[in-house]
């Protein structure tokens, strides 16, 4: 494949991005430098999928990053999958009264959270 084909197709995708230092997780994944992000203001719910087996444990615990450098969430409602067929619901506001920073992924429908989430205000739907 040739570099501009590459190109091209990184172009379309929204889960890496290009810089003069090569290719990144477009999210903030684990390895590199995490690219810059802008403060996320909105205030409308928040979405984050999971698996059922999670979804028990989070509504105890709460959400953590695990082994990510950022909690994802969405600000659509995604088709659920098989295996993520649980939707945590959390409020823009209550992130932020928490005391959590939220940040604009560089892909629109990605807000990033450092986390940890606590239980007290998750929903489940």
């Amino acid at each position: 494949m040739e570099m501009d084909e590459i190109q091209s197709v990184m172009q379309r995708c929204d889960r890496a991005i290009t810089s003069e230092c090569g290719l990144a997780a477009a999210h903030g994944h684990t390895k590199g430098t995490p690219p810059q992000y802008c403060k996320y203001e909105g205030n409308e719910v928040l979405y984050h999928m999971t698996t059922e087996n999670n979804a028990r444990q989070i509504m105890s615990k709460g959400i953590e990053r695990m082994n990510r450098r950022f909690i994802h969430l969405s600000k659509t409602l995604a088709k659920k999958s098989k295996r993520r067929n649980v939707v945590i619901c959390l409020k823009a506001a209550d992130l932020r009264n928490k005391g959590l920073v939220l940040l604009q992924s560089n892909v629109q429908e990605v807000v990033l959270c450092e986390g940890p989430i606590p239980p007290t205000i998750i929903q489940k739907v």
